[in-house]
């Protein structure tokens, strides 16, 4: 995403004589721009579109710059056909970006082929996945780690995890 940045710099490097004034106006909105871009990331796109299809957005939006970049440098006779070739292969980069599944559900159906998806949830640091390996067992997967569950194998794990905060298990509480 900062790789553009050193072409950024050549093309408003054209005139000697406005070099620091276009540079340092560069850094000025590149700095604006990462803060910017931060911010919404985390607390609007994040929050509201998961983290899967703000990365596919943001790749979108890098190839359209990128492809505008490329339009404005190029001859006017292959422009008309670079931008036709741009313009498809930057939609059919974003349908396949936004219509494959999400790769967590991707990767816990192949990490655990025989096991029943019942829910799955993408969240802004972990994937949550239930499962069901037949009957009425159950399995808490975060981030494709089994934490928890109904079997005998799962559960002694967090039975474990109340005891380690409290001084002594066997005395009563005191208030």
């Amino acid at each position: 995403m900062g790789l553009g940045f050193p072409f950024v710099a050549k093309w408003a490097s054209d005139r000697f004589t406005q070099l620091g004034r276009r540079a340092g106006g560069i850094y000025a909105i590149d700095t604006l721009a990462a803060v910017l871009g931060s911010v919404l990331a985390g607390v609007v796109l994040i929050p509201v579109l998961g983290v899967r299809s703000t990365l596919v957005l943001s790749a979108v939006l890098n190839l359209l710059a990128g492809g505008w970049l490329v339009l404005r440098t190029c001859a006017s006779q292959e422009r008309a056909k670079l931008a036709a070739a741009l313009g498809g292969g930057i939609v059919a980069a974003a349908i396949m970006g936004f219509r494959l599944s999400e790769p967590g559900y991707f990767a816990t159906r192949l990490g655990f082929p025989r096991f029943e998806i019942l829910w799955h949830q993408e969240g802004p640091d972990a994937a949550v996945t239930v499962l069901s390996p037949g009957g009425d067992r159950r399995q808490l997967n975060i981030g494709l780690r089994p934490v928890s569950g109904t079997s005998i194998v799962l559960t002694p794990w967090m039975t474990h995890l109340p005891l380690l905060y409290t001084g002594n298990p066997f005395k009563a509480p005191t208030y």
